[in-house]
Protein backbone atom coordinates (compact mmCIF):
# COMPACT_ATOMS: atom_id res chain seq x y z
CA UNK A 1 0.00 0.00 0.00
CA UNK A 2 1.33 3.47 -1.14
CA UNK A 3 0.18 6.83 -0.09
CA UNK A 4 -2.05 8.50 -2.72
CA UNK A 5 0.29 11.72 -4.29
CA UNK A 6 -1.29 14.84 -4.65
CA UNK A 7 -0.23 17.79 -7.25
CA UNK A 8 -0.97 21.31 -6.24
CA UNK A 9 -3.72 22.80 -8.77
CA UNK A 10 -3.66 26.58 -7.89
CA UNK A 11 -1.12 29.13 -6.35
CA UNK A 12 1.39 28.05 -3.46
CA UNK A 13 3.42 30.40 -0.65
CA UNK A 14 7.04 29.27 -0.07
CA UNK A 15 7.94 29.19 4.00
CA UNK A 16 10.36 27.53 5.78
CA UNK A 17 10.48 26.00 9.57
CA UNK A 18 12.93 26.26 11.89
CA UNK A 19 14.45 25.19 15.41
CA UNK A 20 17.34 26.27 17.73
CA UNK A 21 19.29 23.70 15.10
CA UNK A 22 19.30 26.80 12.70
CA UNK A 23 21.14 29.14 15.61
CA UNK A 24 20.64 32.48 15.41
CA UNK A 25 18.96 33.60 12.42
CA UNK A 26 18.64 36.99 10.43
CA UNK A 27 15.20 37.75 9.82
CA UNK A 28 15.25 40.65 7.83
CA UNK A 29 17.07 38.44 5.39
CA UNK A 30 14.94 35.54 5.48
CA UNK A 31 11.88 37.88 4.82
CA UNK A 32 13.78 39.50 1.91
CA UNK A 33 14.15 35.87 0.59
CA UNK A 34 10.64 35.67 -0.64
CA UNK A 35 9.51 33.34 2.26
CA UNK A 36 5.96 34.43 3.49
CA UNK A 37 5.56 32.18 6.74
CA UNK A 38 8.03 29.86 8.97
CA UNK A 39 6.51 27.74 11.78
CA UNK A 40 9.25 27.71 14.82
CA UNK A 41 10.18 24.84 16.83
CA UNK A 42 8.68 26.24 20.67
CA UNK A 43 9.44 22.55 22.80
CA UNK A 44 10.21 19.37 22.07
CA UNK A 45 7.93 17.18 24.81
CA UNK A 46 8.02 19.59 27.87
CA UNK A 47 12.14 21.08 27.12
CA UNK A 48 11.63 24.55 25.32
CA UNK A 49 13.41 25.43 22.35
CA UNK A 50 16.64 27.41 23.32
CA UNK A 51 15.70 29.70 20.47
CA UNK A 52 12.52 29.95 20.25
CA UNK A 53 12.32 33.44 22.28
CA UNK A 54 14.23 34.61 19.69
CA UNK A 55 13.17 33.44 16.86
CA UNK A 56 8.84 34.82 17.78
CA UNK A 57 10.14 38.04 17.75
CA UNK A 58 12.58 38.11 15.02
CA UNK A 59 9.98 36.99 12.90
CA UNK A 60 7.71 39.11 13.87
CA UNK A 61 9.56 42.15 13.39
CA UNK A 62 10.22 40.88 10.04
CA UNK A 63 6.60 40.62 9.02
CA UNK A 64 6.92 36.96 8.65
CA UNK A 65 3.78 35.01 9.43
CA UNK A 66 4.66 32.53 12.34
CA UNK A 67 2.87 29.31 13.60
CA UNK A 68 4.68 27.60 16.84
CA UNK A 69 5.28 23.80 16.65
CA UNK A 70 6.31 21.23 18.98
CA UNK A 71 7.81 17.99 18.47
CA UNK A 72 4.92 15.86 20.44
CA UNK A 73 6.59 13.43 23.07
CA UNK A 74 4.10 10.91 23.74
CA UNK A 75 5.75 9.84 26.69
CA UNK A 76 4.57 12.76 28.15
CA UNK A 77 0.62 14.41 28.63
CA UNK A 78 -0.78 15.75 25.90
CA UNK A 79 -2.90 18.09 27.92
CA UNK A 80 0.99 19.10 29.93
CA UNK A 81 2.57 19.80 26.59
CA UNK A 82 -0.59 21.90 25.23
CA UNK A 83 -0.68 23.73 28.67
CA UNK A 84 3.32 24.58 28.42
CA UNK A 85 2.79 25.94 25.07
CA UNK A 86 0.34 28.23 25.87
CA UNK A 87 1.65 29.53 28.67
CA UNK A 88 4.58 30.22 26.39
CA UNK A 89 3.29 31.89 24.10
CA UNK A 90 0.85 34.24 26.33
CA UNK A 91 -0.95 36.62 24.44
CA UNK A 92 1.45 36.12 21.30
CA UNK A 93 -0.12 33.05 19.69
CA UNK A 94 0.78 33.81 15.93
CA UNK A 95 -0.61 34.64 12.99
CA UNK A 96 -0.62 30.54 11.98
CA UNK A 97 -2.17 27.89 14.27
CA UNK A 98 0.19 25.93 16.37
CA UNK A 99 1.81 22.62 15.05
CA UNK A 100 1.66 19.02 16.76
CA UNK A 101 4.84 17.11 15.22
CA UNK A 102 4.42 13.48 15.13
CA UNK A 103 7.41 11.66 14.30
CA UNK A 104 8.02 9.10 16.99
CA UNK A 105 6.12 6.34 19.10
CA UNK A 106 8.15 7.40 22.21
CA UNK A 107 8.22 3.90 23.62
CA UNK A 108 4.13 4.35 23.67
CA UNK A 109 1.21 2.33 21.72
CA UNK A 110 -0.37 4.02 18.66
CA UNK A 111 -3.24 4.31 20.76
CA UNK A 112 -1.47 6.01 23.73
CA UNK A 113 -0.28 8.34 21.05
CA UNK A 114 -3.59 8.95 19.69
CA UNK A 115 -4.93 9.55 22.79
CA UNK A 116 -2.40 12.04 24.18
CA UNK A 117 -2.72 13.91 20.95
CA UNK A 118 -6.33 14.40 21.23
CA UNK A 119 -5.49 15.38 24.76
CA UNK A 120 -3.26 18.07 23.53
CA UNK A 121 -5.95 19.15 20.56
CA UNK A 122 -8.45 19.43 23.22
CA UNK A 123 -6.42 22.18 25.22
CA UNK A 124 -5.02 23.84 22.35
CA UNK A 125 -7.99 24.42 19.81
CA UNK A 126 -10.55 26.36 22.12
CA UNK A 127 -7.70 28.35 23.51
CA UNK A 128 -6.03 29.98 20.65
CA UNK A 129 -9.53 29.91 18.32
CA UNK A 130 -7.56 28.01 15.28
CA UNK A 131 -7.52 24.68 14.30
CA UNK A 132 -4.32 23.04 14.95
CA UNK A 133 -2.00 21.40 12.19
CA UNK A 134 -0.66 18.14 12.67
CA UNK A 135 2.96 17.36 11.16
CA UNK A 136 3.13 14.04 10.01
CA UNK A 137 3.83 11.71 6.90
CA UNK A 138 4.90 7.98 6.44
CA UNK A 139 5.71 7.50 10.33
CA UNK A 140 1.71 8.41 10.93
CA UNK A 141 1.33 6.36 7.43
CA UNK A 142 2.64 2.55 8.53
CA UNK A 143 2.46 3.25 12.30
CA UNK A 144 -0.80 4.66 12.95
CA UNK A 145 -4.09 3.75 11.64
CA UNK A 146 -6.48 6.72 13.21
CA UNK A 147 -9.27 9.43 11.12
CA UNK A 148 -9.51 10.54 14.56
CA UNK A 149 -7.87 14.27 13.08
CA UNK A 150 -8.92 14.44 9.57
CA UNK A 151 -10.66 17.76 10.33
CA UNK A 152 -7.26 19.03 10.84
CA UNK A 153 -4.87 20.96 8.04
CA UNK A 154 -2.06 18.45 7.60
CA UNK A 155 1.43 19.41 7.48
CA UNK A 156 3.16 16.21 5.46
CA UNK A 157 6.90 16.23 4.98
CA UNK A 158 7.74 14.21 1.36
CA UNK A 159 11.16 15.22 -0.08
CA UNK A 160 10.54 12.91 -3.64
CA UNK A 161 11.35 13.30 -6.97
CA UNK A 162 7.83 12.19 -7.67
CA UNK A 163 6.63 16.09 -8.03
CA UNK A 164 4.18 15.60 -5.36
CA UNK A 165 3.44 14.98 -2.08
CA UNK A 166 1.98 12.17 -0.76
CA UNK A 167 -0.87 11.59 2.00
CA UNK A 168 -1.04 9.90 5.33
CA UNK A 169 -4.14 7.88 5.76
CA UNK A 170 -6.74 9.65 7.55
CA UNK A 171 -6.70 12.56 5.53
CA UNK A 172 -7.98 13.88 2.40
CA UNK A 173 -5.89 16.58 1.20
CA UNK A 174 -2.57 18.27 2.52
CA UNK A 175 -2.28 21.50 3.31
CA UNK A 176 1.48 22.59 3.66
CA UNK A 177 4.07 20.11 1.97
CA UNK A 178 7.52 20.31 2.98
CA UNK A 179 9.23 19.29 0.29
CA UNK A 180 13.05 19.43 1.35
CA UNK A 181 15.01 19.57 4.50
CA UNK A 182 18.11 20.82 2.68
CA UNK A 183 17.16 24.14 1.89
CA UNK A 184 19.29 27.54 1.57
CA UNK A 185 18.14 30.89 2.40
CA UNK A 186 20.01 33.76 2.51
CA UNK A 187 19.87 34.53 6.73
CA UNK A 188 20.13 31.09 7.89
CA UNK A 189 23.70 29.31 8.24
CA UNK A 190 23.20 25.82 6.93
CA UNK A 191 19.99 23.70 5.58
CA UNK A 192 16.70 24.41 6.73
CA UNK A 193 13.63 22.41 5.84
CA UNK A 194 11.33 24.45 3.19
CA UNK A 195 7.41 24.56 2.74
CA UNK A 196 4.58 25.11 0.17
CA UNK A 197 1.33 26.41 1.40
CA UNK A 198 -1.46 24.85 -0.95
CA UNK A 199 -3.16 28.38 -1.45
CA UNK A 200 -2.00 32.40 -1.91
CA UNK A 201 -0.97 34.31 0.89
CA UNK A 202 -4.71 35.52 1.96
CA UNK A 203 -5.47 31.79 2.01
CA UNK A 204 -2.57 31.24 4.12
CA UNK A 205 -4.06 34.11 6.57
CA UNK A 206 -7.30 32.73 6.35
CA UNK A 207 -6.08 29.17 7.56
CA UNK A 208 -4.53 31.14 11.00
CA UNK A 209 -8.30 32.72 11.38
CA UNK A 210 -10.00 29.23 10.90
CA UNK A 211 -11.72 28.14 14.24
CA UNK A 212 -12.94 30.96 15.51
CA UNK A 213 -17.08 31.46 16.02
CA UNK A 214 -18.83 33.81 14.33
CA UNK A 215 -20.51 35.39 17.16
CA UNK A 216 -16.06 36.95 17.87
CA UNK A 217 -15.99 38.10 14.40
CA UNK A 218 -18.97 39.82 14.67
CA UNK A 219 -17.16 41.31 18.24
CA UNK A 220 -14.55 42.71 16.14
CA UNK A 221 -16.62 44.42 14.21
CA UNK A 222 -18.67 45.56 17.05
CA UNK A 223 -15.33 46.89 18.54
CA UNK A 224 -13.07 47.75 16.66
CA UNK A 225 -9.27 47.05 16.38
CA UNK A 226 -8.24 48.40 19.28
CA UNK A 227 -11.34 47.37 21.25
CA UNK A 228 -11.31 43.81 20.07
CA UNK A 229 -7.50 43.42 21.26
CA UNK A 230 -7.64 44.81 24.74
CA UNK A 231 -11.12 42.77 25.00
CA UNK A 232 -8.63 39.33 24.00
CA UNK A 233 -6.23 40.48 26.31
CA UNK A 234 -8.16 40.84 29.01
CA UNK A 235 -9.81 37.59 28.66
CA UNK A 236 -6.44 35.99 28.07
CA UNK A 237 -5.14 37.25 31.65
CA UNK A 238 -8.13 35.96 33.30
CA UNK A 239 -7.46 32.35 31.94
CA UNK A 240 -4.04 32.81 33.88
CA UNK A 241 -5.02 34.19 36.79
CA UNK A 242 -7.37 31.23 36.87
CA UNK A 243 -4.85 28.47 36.20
Amino acid sequence: MTRPRQCPTGPVTLGIDISAHQGEIDWTRVAQSGAQFAFIRAMEGVAIDTQFRRNWAGAKQAGLLRGAYVYFRARHGGDLQAQMLLRLLGDDVGELPPACDIETLDEQTPSTVVSRMQDWVRVVRPAVGKRPVIYSGSFWHWQISSAHFADLPLWTPDYTSMGCPGVPKGWDTWTIWQYTSSGAVPGIYGRVDMNWFRGNVDQLRALGADGWPAWKWLTVAALGGVGYWAWRRYGRSRKRLAR
